[in-house]
C-alpha cells in the first residue's frame, strides 16, 4: 500500500487522483484559482487553494498539486471531493428529508422563511438562502430540502440541528432548576 509523505516528494491520495467526467449539460470554467461550474440547475463557484491547480483536459477535471506544503495531502483530495460534488449537484440536486417529532411541533413555509413551532412561547423563524429549495408537508412534520450547493444544505441542516441542542439544553436547564427549588424546597422543611 502506498503512503502519503510530502517528504519524499509523492503526494498520493486516491481520491484526489481520481478525474472527475463532466456531463454533457454542464460546463466547466477555470479563471485562474476560481472553478465555475454551470448546469441546468445553477451556477456554483470555488476559488481553489494556492498549493492546487485545476485542469480541464478530455471533458474531465483533474485536480494537481502544485507546492510540497504540509498541507496539499489534506487539500488534494478535499479539493477534488467539493469539485466533483459541484458536478453532481447542478445536474441532480442534493436532497435531505428532516423530520420534526414532538406533541405539536408542526413547520411552515411563507416564501424562503422556515417557521418551526418547537414547543417555545413563540414560533422560530428561519430564513433559508435563496439557493436552496424546500417544501413543507401536509401534516406540517416533514422538510425535504434539495439545493444544487451540498455545502448549503449541510448549513441549513446544521442550523435546524442546532435548534434542536438549544431545545435540549434548555430542557436539561430546567430540569436542574426543578431538581434545584425541590432541594431547597426539602431543605427549608427540615
Amino acid at each position: 500500500a502506498a503512503k502519503c509523505s510530502v517528504t519524499c516528494g509523492e503526494i498520493m491520495s486516491r481520491i484526489g487522483k481520481k478525474p472527475i467526467p463532466i456531463p454533457a449539460k454542464v460546463t466547466v470554467t477555470i479563471n485562474g484559482a476560481v472553478v465555475e461550474v454551470k448546469g441546468p440547475l445553477g451556477t456554483l463557484k470555488r476559488t481553489v487553494p494556492h498549493q492546487l491547480s485545476v485542469l480541464v483536459v478530455d471533458q474531465k477535471i483533474q485536480v494537481q498539486p502544485k507546492e510540497q506544503d504540509p498541507l496539499t495531502p489534506a487539500l488534494f483530495g478535499l479539493m477534488r471531493t467539493l469539485i466533483s460534488n459541484m458536478v453532481e449537484g447542478v445536474v441532480t440536486p442534493w436532497k435531505k428529508d428532516l423530520e420534526i417529532q414532538g406533541v405539536g411541533y408542526r413547520a411552515t413555509k411563507t416564501g424562503q422563511m422556515l417557521g418551526l413551532s418547537l414547543g417555545f412561547s413563540h414560533p422560530v423563524d428561519f430564513k433559508v438562502p435563496e439557493l436552496v429549495q424546500f417544501t413543507v408537508d401536509a401534516k406540517q412534520t416533514y422538510i425535504s430540502l434539495t439545493c444544487p450547493d451540498k455545502e448549503c444544505q449541510k448549513r441549513v441542516d446544521d442550523v435546524l440541528s442546532k435548534e434542536k441542542v438549544k431545545r435540549d439544553n434548555l430542557k436539561i436547564e430546567q430540569l436542574k432548576r426543578e431538581e434545584e427549588r425541590k432541594k431547597r424546597s426539602a431543605d427549608s422543611h427540615k
